[in-house]
């Protein structure tokens, strides 16, 4: 009898298997590094806001700030209605809910998770320092953006790798 040019069905259960073991073992680590982006993507759009408010301020010389609602998880981008100490603050633009589940807290430590905050820029780039940390649904925080000194008002985004709070 001559041998077709297909596969045995014992060569399919084979391969198979293999395949499926390959995906079992791929599954956690496409879940985990899915996460990590919607985490670290969470984190690039509050940066961008921020750089955005700041950049306006020094651009308009007006004050401008970012506020934040722990409460309902929103921010938005608000313009002052002086160069300083502002008293009446119009809202300019909403930014669109993190995907994914992702929780923002606040301060440098993230516990804060009610309340409002506020990240304000100054027409001669200065800004008050506050960071606002991204969190995955299972309460793992890995990024964190805001500004680090009130001299520069520069937003930035530390990362913790490890979990500890080592930030970089």
């Amino acid at each position: 009898m001559k041998r077709g040019g297909g596969f045995s069905l014992l060569e399919l259960i084979i391969c198979l298997a293999i395949f499926s073991i390959l995906v079992a073992i791929s599954t956690p680590n496409f879940f985990a590094m899915r996460k990590n982006a919607q985490q670290k993507d969470a984190a690039r759009s509050i940066m961008l806001a921020l750089r955005h408010a700041r950049t306006q301020a020094v651009t308009e010389n007006i004050e401008y700030q970012v506020a934040f609602d722990l409460d309902t998880q929103r921010y938005w981008l608000e313009r002052g209605n002086l160069a300083d100490n502002s008293t009446t603050w119009e809202v300019v633009r909403h930014f669109e809910e993190h995907q994914g589940g992702i929780i923002m807290r606040a301060l440098a430590n993230c516990t804060s998770s009610s309340g409002q905050r506020r990240i304000q820029f100054n027409p001669n780039g200065t800004s008050n320092t506050l960071y606002i940390c991204t969190i995955d649904p299972d309460s793992v925080v890995r990024f964190r953006a805001g500004t680090s000194v009130a001299k520069i008002g520069r937003p930035v985004i530390h990362r913790d790798a490890t979990g500890s709070g080592d930030w970089k």
